[in-house]
Parts: structure tokens; sequence; C-alpha cells
């Protein structure tokens, strides 16, 4: 029997071609890309979070916890390392699909308007399908 609590967390580190380009034309999922409302130092202390969780994960495997470790709460503790405004628990990290509303709600994306204008934005899945495999692929999914 596979019990949950054997899957170790990874970490992907990756480029919008490889991640998103897999996710729409691949995989046929629908994707959004928020451009996150951080200034360059929140934006550094984000990265040093990745790094350093990165290296932890090197020096002590971690594993899938539904409540404290999943995909969600992982990335979104990194944003909280840049962003006082990321509150430290929401059902928004354990209802994975919710996690955009968190940052919606605290202003860390665009919330000049309902989640669901803003999903609808920010979604990229027609843009990627109708751009190449290349290496213009990244410059182009963010214009």
């Amino acid at each position: 029997m596979v019990s949950i609590w054997n899957y170790e967390i990874f970490y992907i580190l990756a480029d919008e071609q490889d991640l998103l380009y897999l996710r729409t034309n691949i995989r046929k999922d629908p994707v959004m890309l928020y451009p996150l409302r951080l200034p360059r130092e929140a934006v550094q202390e984000v990265f040093k979070s990745v790094v350093g969780g990165i290296n932890d994960f090197y020096e002590r495997p971690a594993f899938y916890r539904i409540f404290s470790r999943n995909c969600t709460n992982v990335p979104m503790s990194h944003i909280r390392a840049g962003s006082s405004l990321m509150p430290r628990f929401s059902i928004g990290y354990v209802v994975t699909s919710g996690s955009d509303r968190i940052l919606h709600k605290v202003g860390l994306i665009d919330n000049d308007a309902p989640i669901s204008v803003i999903r609808k934005r920010y979604n990229v899945t027609s843009k990627a399908k109708s751009l190449k495999d290349d290496d213009g692929f990244p410059k182009e999914i963010r214009k």
C-alpha cells in the first residue's frame, strides 16, 4: 500500500518554456501567468528563500503533508519571505486552486477587479498554444 506520507517534496527549476509549454500544449491545462507586485528587494528575498528551501531539502529531505507541506503552501512560504502581506495560514494553502485568491486579496497581483476577471486577464493558455516551442517562447509569453 502506498501512503501519501511517502512522497518526497522536490523543486523543479525551469523557465517559462519548460513549464508553460508543457502545461498548455502537452497536458492541456489552463495556465495563468500573474506578475507579482513586489519591489526588487522583496523579489530577491523570495529568490533567497527558494534557494534556501532547495538547500534545506538537500540536507533534510521533506515529505508531502496535506496541511503543512504541499504544492501551494511551500511556494507561498517563499512569497511570504518577501512580503509581510501574506497570511501565515489560509485555507487557500490547502485548497490549492484558490492560491491566486490569496495573492489577489492582499494585493500581490492585480486586484482592481474581481478574481474571475483577473484570471481571464492573465490566462496565457491560448497565447502559449499559438507560440512555437523555441528560444523566443519566454519573451513572447510575457508580452
